[in-house]
C-alpha cells in the first residue's frame, strides 16, 4: 500500500503508525515532527489548492482524507468537509486507476444538527461518488496523546461536582479503528466503527477521578438538568458548545466493524487505568 494522508493531525498520525504502509506521504500545510519520524514524506500545500491536490494524488494508490476542524480555526467546516473532498475526488475520478478514497467521517453524521455534522454528512456524499471507497463513521477517538482524553481530564479537574450522566460515547482505540480499515480493503460504502462498551462522559471523568485520588461526580439525566449543566461547562471555558453536545450523544452502533474484524480490543477505562498508573 502506498499511503497519501490529508491532513497532519492525530488522526493521521495513527493512521500512519497503524496502518503500517509501505510508503506513506501526508499532506498538509504544515509540516509534522511525529509524521517524518514514523517514515512519511511531506507535500506542502492545502487542500484548497485544486492543482496541488491533483498532482499530489498522481503515485498512490490509497488516499485517506483526514482533515479536521473541531480543534482549530485554521480551516472552516465548509473548506475542510466540502471543498477539499470535492478536489481529492475530482484528482482520483480524473486518474482513473481504481484508487482507493478512504473518507474518515463520524457516527451520528447522518442526523446530526451542527454545522460540522452537516458539512462532514455533504463531504460523504461526495467521496461516494469514488468507486473504490470506504466511509469510516467513527466514534471517539482515543490514544497516546488523543484530544478526547485532555478533554476528559480537563472536565475531570475542574472541580465540577454534577456532570451529565446520559450519552454513550463507546470510545474506539487508534490502533483499533487502523486495523479495521486494513482488513476492510475489500469494502465499499460506510462502516460504523465504535466500541461496545458503555462509556459515558460521566464514566470518563469519574475513572480518571478515582485513579487521582478525587472525589467522583454526580450523574444527572432529566432533560432540564443536562441542559443546564452542558451550559456549566461552556461557560466555565471547558468545552465549545458544540463539544458539549458531542458528550451527551450515543455513539455506540451494535453493527460496529469492530467487532467483525477484532477478537479483542482496547476499552477506554482500561487504557485510562493503565496510562494513568503507569
Amino acid at each position: 500500500m502506498k499511503l497519501l494522508v490529508f491532513g497532519s493531525g492525530y488522526v493521521a498520525r495513527g493512521m500512519v503508525k497503524y496502518m503500517k504502509p509501505e510508503a506513506a506521504a501526508y499532506f498538509s500545510p504544515r509540516k509534522d515532527e511525529t509524521l517524518d519520524s514514523l517514515g512519511a514524506s511531506w507535500i506542502e500545500g492545502s487542500v484548497m489548492d485544486a492543482g496541488k491536490v491533483m498532482e499530489a494524488c498522481r503515485d498512490f494508490d490509497t488516499l485517506l482524507y483526514a482533515v479536521r476542524t473541531k480543534n482549530t480555526n485554521q480551516m472552516s467546516n465548509f473548506d475542510a468537509n466540502i471543498t477539499g473532498v470535492k478536489n481529492v475526488v475530482a484528482a482520483v475520478r480524473k486518474y482513473d486507476r481504481d484508487q482507493r478514497l478512504i473518507f474518515m467521517s463520524s457516527i451520528n453524521v447522518t442526523y446530526g444538527t451542527t454545522e460540522f455534522l452537516r458539512t462532514r454528512r455533504t463531504g460523504e456524499d461526495n467521496a461516494s461518488l469514488v468507486k473504490n471507497h470506504l466511509i469510516v463513521r467513527s466514534s471517539f477517538i482515543f490514544g497516546d496523546g488523543d484530544w478526547f482524553t485532555e478533554i476528559i481530564k480537563k472536565i475531570a479537574e475542574s472541580g465540577m461536582t454534577k456532570l451529565p450522566g446520559v450519552g454513550n460515547l463507546a470510545p474506539v482505540f487508534i490502533g483499533d479503528l487502523a486495523q479495521v480499515i486494513t482488513r476492510a480493503s475489500d469494502l465499499r460504502g460506510a462502516v460504523d466503527v465504535s466500541s461496545t462498551q458503555k462509556v459515558s462522559l460521566l464514566d470518563a471523568v469519574n475513572k480518571y477521578r478515582e485513579i487521582r485520588g478525587l472525589k467522583p461526580a454526580k450523574g444527572k439525566d432529566s432533560p432540564r438538568a443536562v441542559a443546564k449543566l452542558k451550559r456549566t461547562m461552556v461557560e466555565n471555558g471547558l468545552v465549545t458548545e458544540e463539544m458539549a453536545e458531542y458528550l451527551t450523544m450515543d455513539f455506540q452502533r451494535e453493527n460496529t466493524y469492530l467487532t467483525r474484524y477484532l477478537d479483542k480490543y482496547t476499552g477506554y477505562l482500561d487504557y485510562l487505568s493503565q496510562t494513568l498508573k503507569g
